[in-house]
């Protein structure tokens, strides 16, 4: 039997370790980077980091960045204030290594235009290189979320899986018994998190209270979304991820090692002509 869960929305994760690891480094990388600011805003970026630090625990991950506070006006030249408004993005925004050298690279080029339209057009760029490392971020605690709660029931988390180097992001879990828990964390068309779990290889019946005691530790591991939506499905299989790793185990370790063979091409019937007849 199976039951598939979904939640749509998922809008935070809350005390997920990786997020003070990510504000961090964010933090330490905003720090390298104020070098390049004049002394005036190095100083001003130093007091904001010191306030951030002191007052903003670093346990929650929201999709969306976290908004940096307004820059205190203080007679810097309007090019540097755009600077230093771009380095408290930087230094608020929790970044995932994956997307570290990227998120560098960005503000290292806001950091060193020397125009107007030049600053402008590097936030853009920058601004969509934080969304992603934020995204990350965000995808791989809510990953380690699932780990746990499957840890809870009894379950042993196996290694996560990246469908391309990012989402979807695909977690699985089994037990003795030979069931599976598969969840996967996939990003929407209008930017939401969505979190589709699925429980297979469930023989007695047990797979919606199984499902049910999961969501319920996904909720006290912090996980914040729209009440997800659970269905049976009468023992076939619905995710993609979940049908995969179901296959994948039905293989001898030998032939999971083999590599896929090649389609056989098919071979043209032979055409033996038919002799006219003579009149």
């Amino acid at each position: 039997m199976s039951t598939i869960s979904t939640r749509k929305k998922v809008q935070q994760v809350e005390s997920a370790p990786l997020a003070g690891a990510a504000l961090a480094g964010a933090a330490a990388l905003g720090a390298g980077l104020a070098m390049l600011l004049g002394a005036g805003a190095r100083a001003i970026h130093r007091g904001l980091a010191a306030s951030a630090a002191q007052s903003a625990p670093p346990v929650t991950v929201g999709v969306l960045r976290p908004t940096a506070p307004a820059v205190p006006q203080s007679g810097l030249p309007a090019l540097e204030m755009e600077k230093l408004a771009a380095l408290v993005d930087v230094s608020r925004t929790p970044l995932s290594p994956d997307h570290a050298e990227h998120v560098e690279r960005e503000a290292r080029a806001v950091l060193e235009a020397g125009t107007p339209r030049e600053i402008r057009a590097g936030r853009l760029r920058l601004e969509a290189a934080l969304t992603e490392s934020n995204c990350g971020v965000f995808a791989h605690s809510l990953a380690l979320c699932c780990r746990r709660a499957a840890l809870q029931l009894g379950f042993t988390p196996l290694g996560g899986e990246e469908a391309g180097g990012g989402l979807p992001l695909r977690v699985a879990a089994t037990d003795a018994s030979g069931r599976a828990i598969i969840s996967e964390i996939r990003l929407e068309s209008d930017g939401a998190v969505t979190l589709e779990s699925e429980t297979a290889g469930v023989t007695d019946g047990s797979c919606g209270e199984l499902m049910e005691r999961y969501d319920k530790l996904l909720e006290q591991e912090g996980v914040r979304s729209q009440p997800p939506r659970r269905r049976r499905t009468g023992g076939v299989l619905v995710m993609q991820a979940a049908r995969r790793f179901m296959g994948t185990r039905l293989r001898s370790p030998a032939q999971r090692a083999a590599p896929a063979k090649a389609p056989q091409q098919r071979r043209a019937p032979t055409v033996v002509p038919v002799a006219q007849k003579t009149k």
